[in-house]
């Protein structure tokens, strides 16, 4: 990581991006639940890793670094969302596309069951319960890319992991996924 921060060495970038490209993707994909969204925040991701690598901080891991840029990203696209569902409901417009826990139920796959009662989990639940689960992450690095004490780490999986036993037992999935 030094050479590429200290020198513009496009193939020192080359290999951070194959090595984070589908992974930092596949993390955004699981928080903003929607794959066209997931390539332009990790495009965008990159593009600020690119702008900003002069300001990393080589204490810390690429990795760290690399995931609080895309977690912030799509902190800002929801936000964003947030926006818009609310300019289109004050304008009287329905977006088709929300699901809701219903829908999501009946789909037929397990995976897509699971994850579709992960989306139902508060962004700062989800967030650590994807970095946990899907990625990989030990509290500690969790915490270092949120920014967040390890003790609100652990309290934010804890309450993820309650929330989503509740989910499943409300929608009665137990059977579905033993």
């Amino acid at each position: 990581m030094a050479i590429f921060v200290s020198k513009k060495n496009i193939s020192a970038f080359e290999i951070l991006l194959d090595r984070y490209k589908i992974p930092l993707f596949n993390y955004i994909k699981r928080l903003t639940g929607d794959f066209h969204k997931a390539e332009d925040i990790c495009q965008e991701a990159f593009l600020r890793i690119i702008k900003k690598r002069f300001s990393f901080n080589s204490d810390f891991n690429f990795s760290t670094w690399a995931y609080s840029i895309a977690t912030n990203l799509c902190k800002d696209e929801r936000r964003k969302d947030i926006i818009r569902q609310k300019e289109l409901l004050e304008n009287g417009y329905v977006n088709n596309q929300l699901s809701t826990p219903e829908s999501s139920v009946i789909e037929k796959n397990i995976g897509e069951k699971i994850r579709a009662i992960v989306s139902l989990l508060p962004e700062k639940l989800k967030t650590v319960f994807i970095l946990a689960e899907y990625e990989g992450f030990s509290y500690e690095k969790i915490s270092e890319i949120l920014d967040i004490p390890v003790g609100t780490v652990k309290s934010r999986m804890h309450n993820a992991l309650k929330q989503l036993m509740e989910y499943i037992r409300r929608e009665e999935l137990i059977n579905d996924l033993q």
